[in-house]
């Protein structure tokens, strides 16, 4: 679902990806979240926002900011921007 979320999300707005969601599950269409659905829709923000980033790293991201945990991380590459605008707090290890 996050990457249905996110993809509407980036070629429309976030109403749109819930109304995309909300038709989804309107069919009958079942789905297993491992992963809360607050999460992966923060998940899919910070995709959305901060260009390029993985889905993995913003996924955790997520879940660092959800905890007020620390990030940490080596890829300045994709990370910095989101540490300059204190998502959450980081450790670059190199």
């Amino acid at each position: 679902m996050i990457e249905v979320f996110y993809h509407f999300a980036r070629k429309a707005d976030e109403v749109t990806a819930d109304t995309v969601l909300k038709d989804i599950l309107s069919v009958g269409i079942e789905i297993f979240d491992e992963i809360n659905p607050k999460l992966w829709k923060e998940a899919a923000r910070l995709k959305t926002r901060y260009r390029p980033l993985s889905l993995a790293d913003a996924i955790g991201v997520a879940y660092a900011k959800s905890i007020r945990g620390i990030f940490v991380t080596a890829d300045h590459a994709e990370l910095d921007s989101l540490d300059r605008a204190g998502v959450c707090k980081f450790f670059f290890f190199r």
